[in-house]
């Protein structure tokens, strides 16, 4: 007497089964590596103020760029908008003059993104006062270990 054959019913459910949980594993172990390998084959630019134009970009290196950026908002708007990025902003004149012409302010910040970070610097300054137009050095940095360790001063 010879055992009973399996059904086809049962021998294909299993590569059906198999298929699903190579499935849910692709999804587990590949989500964020798609979002490590975005950031290292295109990394992120850093936060800019709404309607500002491009006037000159620098690469330096790799994930390190300049840009030179021309806006028509004040000065103290983009320096507001720089601090709600969470950026830490210094104005040699002690507070945001809303008039003037030369450096406004220099805001400096970092920002995460994937298993990296991002470390910009901005210095905003104005040379037009009838059109109220800023002008923005823009440097960003990739920083590929992540986010700095924040220290605390010895006391």
């Amino acid at each position: 007497m010879q055992p009973a054959a399996p059904s086809a019913r049962s021998r294909t459910f299993w590569p059906i089964i198999i298929m699903a949980a190579a499935f849910v594993l692709l999804v587990v172990i590949g989500g964020p590596a798609v979002g490590i390998l975005a950031a290292i084959a295109f990394p992120p630019g850093p936060p800019l103020p709404p309607n500002t134009t491009e006037l000159t970009h620098q690469n330096l290196d790799y994930g390190v760029d300049q840009w030179t950026l021309l806006t028509h908002q004040a000065a103290c708007d983009v320096a507001q908008f720089y601090q709600e990025q969470g950026g830490i902003c210094e104005f040699p004149a002690g507070n945001c003059a809303a008039s003037g012409i030369g450096q406004i302010a220099r805001c400096s910040g970092v920002s995460p993104h994937s298993i990296f970070a991002i470390r910009w610097e901005v210095t905003i300054t104005t040379n037009d006062l009838e059109n109220h137009a800023a002008q923005l050095q823009l440097k960003r940095e990739m920083l590929w270990s992540g986010m700095p360790l924040v220290t605390q001063p010895e006391s």
